[in-house]
């Protein structure tokens, strides 16, 4: 591995289109010789055109996702030669869950 590849940071926008690519994505990204990967939400928001209402995810769609992001974790915590992030964007149905519980 040389010096640029402890360096390289993978960043991923995750549509509905590509969300269950996770496991593609960490792989690539641990073969590019990346210290982390970080996963961001698509959210519609500002003032952009063309912007696809198709492209955001499903509260469904999101908790697979991050269920799958905590499988992932677990299974390269022990090795910790890769970060696996993700946004703070994706943690709004936990939270609704959570309330809904209580």
């Amino acid at each position: 591995m040389n010096i640029l590849s402890k360096k390289l940071k993978l960043y991923a926008i995750v549509i509905s289109k590509n969300y269950r690519l996770i496991h593609a994505v960490i792989n690539d990204a641990i073969n590019y010789g990346s210290m982390s990967v970080r996963f961001t939400n698509y959210i519609k928001q500002g003032n952009v055109l063309n912007l696809e209402d198709s492209n955001v995810l499903s509260d469904e769609q999101i908790n697979w996702f991050l269920n799958e992001v905590d499988n992932e974790r677990k299974q390269y915590e022990q090795q910790s030669f890769i970060d696996i992030e993700r946004c703070g964007s994706f943690g709004l149905v936990i939270q609704k869950n959570l309330i809904s519980i209580l």
